[in-house]
């Protein structure tokens, strides 16, 4: 439950958000980054989406441009934060199509 119940409440607020957005932007030049992003991300499966920001995370680490994130685990306050951010993905972006 201390997963669960955050990542539902953040993608319920932010696939709220994202919907507002792609329905503002639908008429303007930008729209590459309304509906059409909505559905590229519906269309690609959770797990590449969650293993390719696990990498990106551990490739800034590398580079410098990030913090020590740790991206396995259990006992740490990132995992948790991740395992949220990962959980709220497919319904941020279901409840922005709908």
């Amino acid at each position: 439950m201390l997963i669960t119940i955050p990542a539902l409440f953040l993608g319920l607020f932010l696939g709220i958000v994202k919907g507002v957005f792609d329905y503002r932007i639908r008429e303007r030049r930008g729209r590459l980054f309304g509906v059409s992003t909505t559905r590229f991300f519906l269309s690609i499966p959770d797990l590449f989406l969650i293993i390719a920001l696990q990498l990106l995370i551990m490739e800034g680490y590398e580079a410098g441009l990030l913090p020590h994130i740790s991206v396995y685990g259990a006992d740490q306050l990132s995992v948790v934060i991740l395992d949220i951010i990962f959980l709220a993905i497919y319904p941020l972006f279901y409840i922005a199509m709908c």
